[in-house]
């Protein structure tokens, strides 16, 4: 994935959060934990591009561990 295909993924996914009653803001976490990290670090697909998308939101290093569940549906993540 190059950068603009990354954030049409994470656009995506954003859109999805909100298409079921979150917030931008909680959509936006949702995304990046749930449908980036969870997944990246599953299908072990880390790439520099994606590393310098999620670093955007936040200093994260591939396969640390992600939030509890209930803190990423709260948007506490």
């Amino acid at each position: 994935m190059n950068t603009e295909e990354i954030r049409k993924y994470f656009d995506n996914c954003v859109a999805y959060w909100m298409s079921n009653g979150d917030s931008k803001g909680l959509a936006t976490v949702k995304a990046i934990w749930w449908d980036c990290v969870e997944v990246w670090n599953f299908d072990k697909s880390w790439t520099d591009e994606k590393i310098k998308f999620i670093n955007q939101y936040r200093s994260y290093k591939p396969y640390d561990s992600i939030p509890e569940p209930s803190r990423v549906a709260e948007g506490n993540a």
